[in-house]
């Protein structure tokens, strides 16, 4: 199961990335939107999901959960200032 959910998250990952970095370099709405969609979906259930709610967790993944969910956070208030100051 947890080998899903890392081989799921690859795989988003990377067009996550692809659309920050076109969005904010070409300052493009729509690619800025499909980052922060792709952010808010996938990413934010897998990242509690492999942080808190597995059967056996360690200290150090929830710690390290809670760091990854502040990056998203940050990168989520970031991304809709970015569009509002956009449009």
């Amino acid at each position: 199961f947890i080998l899903l959910y890392s081989g799921l998250w690859t795989m988003i990952e990377i067009p996550r990335l692809y659309f920050g970095y076109i969005g904010n370099a070409k300052e493009r709405v729509p690619k800025l939107a499909s980052f922060l969609l792709v952010t808010l979906f996938p990413q934010l259930p897998m990242v509690c999901y492999l942080s808190f709610l597995q059967e056996h967790t360690f200290p150090f993944d929830a710690a390290l959960g809670l760091i990854m969910l502040s990056f998203l956070a940050c990168e989520l208030l970031f991304g809709c200032y970015t569009i509002r100051n956009l449009m």
